[in-house]
């Protein structure tokens, strides 16, 4: 049992008689014997032969998350980097970087900091420290000042629980059925400041609600005041309930109001969550 209370199964195995089977056919009869739902760890190997090793089996999530993205951008080269990490731990990251201005050097901003983030998620560093991590290595750059947005969701899909920090992001959207809520903030982004200031936002998912991040890029196609509003009534438009035709209307909905002549880039992020 890990310090998360969730079980994990260590089990040596062969098959006789010349057979083999799926460790996710081991993986289901184990879950039948004790009554929790368990999966293959990406750790061991997928087929149990006739050899003896070494296999593991983790406790499956009672969520899975779909995504989509859909992306268009100003010049040659995109100033937007996303990332999508799903994590053995049940969480899955969701991340979006604007870089400052676009083109190549925008390009390079947003992708140190998805970069390094990745890095330190994926070494069990908490968001919160890698954050601030990240942006005491960009502050210390001696040959040029470097700063990016960071728009960041940990979706534990064990408990759908969802956390959010957003730095110098455009507001993220929530859909669940008939109506949409906006998270936003006014923080600064990352490398700007040594002490880098983010708001963390904790919000509980649940089965069909769809997450959708944006760079600035994809607000600024609205030539309104209240831009957040009118990306929700268009949000509550779009019947879909897959993400990534959520995201390529968006997207196409966006373009249209520039023109199709994209004043910066913009990146359309979205992730459904669903019970298994």
């Amino acid at each position: 049992e890990r310090y998360n209370k969730r079980k994990e199964i260590h089990l040596t195995a062969a098959c006789k008689g010349g057979r083999c089977i799926t460790a996710k056919e081991a993986a289901s009869v184990i879950s039948d014997v004790i009554g929790i739902r368990m999966k293959v760890s990406e750790a061991s190997k997928t087929v149990i032969s006739q050899g003896y090793e070494n296999f593991i089996f983790v406790e499956d999530t009672k969520f899975k998350l779909l995504t989509g993205v859909a992306r268009a951008k100003k010049d040659n080269v995109s100033g937007d980097n996303f990332s999508i990490l799903r994590m053995e731990s049940g969480e899955c990251m969701l991340a979006l970087s604007d870089g400052m201005g676009t083109g190549e050097d925008a390009s390079e901003e947003s992708e140190t900091v998805m970069s390094l983030l990745e890095q330190m998620i994926e070494a069990g560093f908490k968001a919160e420290t890698a954050i601030r991590l990240i942006n005491s290595s960009l502050v210390l750059k001696s040959d040029k000042q470097t700063f990016s947005t960071l728009d960041l969701a940990m979706v534990d899909l064990f408990t759908g629980m969802c956390e959010f920090i957003k730095i110098g992001a455009a507001a993220t959207f929530i859909k669940r059925d008939s109506w949409v809520e906006t998270i936003s903030s006014d923080t600064l982004p990352v490398g700007m400041m040594s002490n880098v200031d983010f708001k963390l936002i904790t919000k509980k998912l649940y089965e069909g609600d769809i997450i959708i991040m944006v760079t600035d890029g994809v607000l600024d196609s609205i030539e309104e005041v209240n831009k957040e509003a009118i990306m929700e009534e268009i949000i509550l438009d779009i019947k879909s309930t897959n993400p990534q035709e959520i995201a390529n209307q968006i997207l196409e909905r966006m373009l249209a109001k520039s023109n199709y002549s994209p004043s910066d880039d913009m990146t359309v992020l979205c992730a459904g969550i669903w019970l298994k």
